[in-house]
C-alpha cells in the first residue's frame, strides 16, 4: 500500500490539464480516480497539504456526482436506494451536504420517502435481499409521483453540478 499523499501526487501527475477538461470529460475521471485510491492506505485526508486536499476534495465530489448520474440515467434516480447500500447512500448524501450541491435536498427527501420501504440497510442493498420481489408492487402510487417530479428536478440540477464538479477539478489542477 501507498500512502494517500503519494497516490494523489502519482494521479495528479496522471490527470488532465485542467484547462483541457470539459464537463463531458469528468465522467472518465471517475474511474482513473477509484483505481488509484484503491491502492492507497486511505487516511484521514486532514493531514493532506493544501494543493492535494483540494484535489482530493474535488475528485470525491466527482466520483459522487458520477455515481448519482449514471444509476439517475441508467436505472432512474430512485435506483440508488434499491441497488446501492445504505452506507453508500450515506457516503453520497455526506459529500454532496458537504460542497452544499444543489442535488442534496432531492437526494434528502428522496431519502426520507424510501428508506422504510426499502428497509435500507448499512451492508446490502435492497435489490440483493428482495431479489424476487416487483419494485411495482413496493412503491405507492403517492410516493411515484413524487419520485417522478424529483427525478425532473434532478434532470435540471445535474448540469449545475457537472459544471461545480469542473470548477473543483480545474482549482485543484491549476
Amino acid at each position: 500500500m501507498i500512502s494517500l499523499t503519494e497516490a494523489l501526487t502519482q494521479l495528479k501527475q496522471t490527470l488532465p490539464n485542467a484547462q483541457a477538461v470539459e464537463v463531458d470529460d469528468i465522467l472518465e475521471l471517475e474511474y482513473d480516480v477509484t483505481a488509484a485510491l484503491k491502492q492507497a492506505e486511505l487516511t484521514s485526508a486532514d493531514s493532506l497539504p493544501t494543493d492535494l486536499k483540494k484535489l482530493y476534495d474535488a475528485l470525491r465530489y466527482i466520483q459522487h456526482i458520477s455515481r448519482l448520474a449514471s444509476a439517475h440515467n441508467w436505472d432512474g434516480f430512485d435506483s440508488i436506494f434499491y441497488n446501492w447500500s445504505g452506507d453508500e447512500i450515506e457516503q453520497t448524501m455526506q459529500v454532496l451536504a458537504e460542497f452544499a450541491d444543489p442535488i442534496y435536498p432531492l437526494l434528502q427527501r428522496a431519502y426520507q420517502l424510501l428508506h422504510v420501504i426499502y428497509d435500507i440497510q448499512p451492508d446490502m442493498n435492497w435489490a440483493t435481499r428482495q431479489y424476487e420481489t416487483s419494485l411495482d408492487a413496493v412503491i405507492p402510487d403517492d410516493i411515484e409521483i413524487e419520485l417522478e417530479d424529483t427525478q425532473e428536478k434532478l434532470d435540471d440540477l445535474l448540469g449545475l453540478s457537472w459544471s461545480k464538479a469542473l470548477a473543483l477539478y480545474q482549482t485543484a489542477m491549476s
